[in-house]
């Protein structure tokens, strides 16, 4: 290395100097801008605002991987970019899945003729992608994603620029570990906090329960007539106290309990299609039911129910000032698979909020929302060794369908 130096100029010298120095400066820079998030939204739009602004770049996107679906989601552009947030691309896709698989970063100053550039993007957007610089992003080994600048105001990026985004992106990515390290111990505190509260309910919630059941009980023996609505009373006591059953298992990260038996799927769907019919109807919601008899499976059936009327009731959320009011529920066998599905054409879920949907605390939309709902729901269904599949169009509507372990 020394050698290599020796055989350089005085003024190549000066220039390397030179670039180390601005690198520092750049550095402290960052690191000065990054300071004070806590929230990542807020840290990945500081990120691209700056970085756009010291490469002097037209805009400036950055992508980070989802190992669930192997794919790079837009997560924030700079504050003057386009509107990405609803838009993802295959993990080996186009420039930046180039630059993410192999771990080197690449300059590409004709992405017009490139064919290596992938122009999906520019073709939904309506923007003119003609040069890019794009560097990975990683933490140690481990690649995280990629960040982009695309359209240099002073005509083509060379290697001063890749340089300088290089020092940005490492910087960046322990910048992106630690927000979400602190978003991860945030979480947890809060669930701790919920698990204590919900230690408390659970156990004044039973001796109230117990005394209501008790009522009914008196009351069905007396007046036989009234039995049917006594035994209705029972069956919700013991789905509240199941629920909040549930949220205490869940906020110890233990895995909520199943105990399930065989029984026949149309006709538990239907039970919950009866108990929500009159109710929409009332609302101005048409509620369709659709179902394939003889298909039979084992589940929990009370932490079953639980779980469509969840995904019901947020169904019903989201036709919220919307003109068709519909909710579908159908169930069946696929593939030897026997399943549930809930449609509802209500506003729908950018690709974002999908992606997030199931992680706890993360709500939307909803006023009143704690965010663990969905969270539970997927809990219940990863205990029946099942599966959930969520589909979701804006403006459209979403779909939730539950895949059971093989028919056999």
């Amino acid at each position: 290395m020394i050698e290599d130096f020796e055989k350089l100029s005085k003024d190549d010298l000066l220039v390397l100097a030179k670039r180390q120095a601005e690198q520092i400066r750049i550095l402290g820079e960052v690191n000065s801008q990054l300071k004070g998030h806590f929230v990542l939204e807020s840290l990945l739009k500081a990120i691209m605002t700056y970085t756009k602004d010291i490469l002097n770049s037209e805009t400036c996107s950055l992508l980070l991987y989802n190992e669930d679906d192997d794919r790079l989601y837009f997560s924030v552009t700079d504050e003057n970019g386009l509107n990405l947030s609803d838009f993802s691309v295959e993990s080996s896709q186009g420039i930046v899945g180039a630059v993410f698989q192999s771990g080197e970063s690449l300059i590409v100053n004709d992405a017009i003729n490139d064919d290596r550039v992938y122009k999906g993007v520019d073709e939904v957007t309506g923007f003119e992608t003609r040069s890019l610089l794009c560097v990975p992003m990683m933490i140690d080994a481990k690649k995280i994603g990629v960040v982009e600048v695309l359209n240099s105001h002073d005509g083509n990026f060379d290697q001063s620029d890749m340089d300088i985004l290089i020092s940005i992106a490492s910087q960046s990515a322990l910048a992106i570990q630690f927000v979400r390290a602190n978003e991860t111990r945030f979480a947890n505190q809060r669930l701790a906090v919920v698990g204590n509260m919900a230690a408390g309910i659970v156990h004044d919630l039973r001796n109230s329960m117990q005394v209501i059941g008790g009522f009914s009980q008196l009351i069905a023996l007396k007046d036989p007539e009234q039995s049917r609505y006594c035994d209705i009373i029972r069956k919700e006591i013991d789905k509240l106290v199941g629920m909040t059953q549930e949220v205490l298992e869940f906020s110890r990260g233990e895995t909520i309990h199943i105990s399930p038996f065989e029984i026949q799927l149309d006709k538990f769907v239907n039970e919950i299609y009866e108990f929500n019919r009159d109710s929409l109807k009332d609302r101005g919601i048409e509620f369709e039911f659709n179902s394939v008899p003889g298909v039979s499976v084992k589940i929990d059936e009370s932490k079953m129910q639980r779980v469509i009327q969840n995904i019901v009731s947020n169904g019903i959320d989201a036709m919220d000032d919307c003109e068709q009011k519909k909710i579908q529920i159908s169930c069946g066998i696929h593939e030897d698979s026997p399943f549930i599905k809930v449609t509802d054409f209500g506003k729908g879920m950018e690709e974002k909020t999908v992606q997030n949907i199931f992680k706890p605390f993360f709500t939307k939309g909803k006023e009143n929302g704690t965010g663990l709902g969905m969270s539970i729901v997927q809990n219940i269904i990863e205990g029946h060794n099942a599966e959930i599949q969520v589909e979701s169009t804006v403006g459209v509507g979403s779909t939730f369908t539950i895949i059971f372990p093989q028919h056999s």
